[in-house]
């Protein structure tokens, strides 16, 4: 799977993947917006727990599925206004670790620990985010 991953972190436009340590799934997931506005979903857990074993795959790769016009046009907007248009200040966390990060227009970013921008992205691809 990480070779699949890899191969589309090359044409990436963001990338919101997220790390925890204390789990029922300790490991990675994430989602992969990539230029030809399509969202892949992953994940990667070194275990699961007992009560989900046969429920949740150790690793996973969606397929990619188009994203609308509407919502490439509101993350290109985040991107330029939000994330390479302002600093933003690094907040430690424990045991949890949140990253933006991408190419946009040949600018490399990435954003680490900033739960409320990826909040805001990941609502905006569809998730649910409390």
């Amino acid at each position: 799977m990480n070779e699949k991953l890899n191969e589309l972190r090359k044409n990436r436009l963001i990338e919101l993947s997220v790390w925890a340590g204390l789990s029922l799934t300790p490991g990675s997931n994430g989602i992969i917006i990539t230029k030809d506005k399509k969202k892949y979903l992953y994940h990667n857990y070194r275990s699961i727990a007992p009560s989900l074993e046969g429920k949740v795959e150790k690793e996973y790769l969606s397929p990619g599925v188009e994203l609308s016009d509407d919502i490439y046009e509101e993350l290109i907007a985040i991107i330029e206004n939000e994330l390479l248009a302002k600093k933003h200040e690094y907040v430690m966390l424990f045991d949890i670790s949140f990253s933006i990060e991408g190419n946009y227009n040949g600018v490399d970013f990435k954003f680490e620990d900033n739960e409320e921008l990826y909040g805001k992205i990941f609502k905006l691809l569809g998730g649910k985010y409390e």
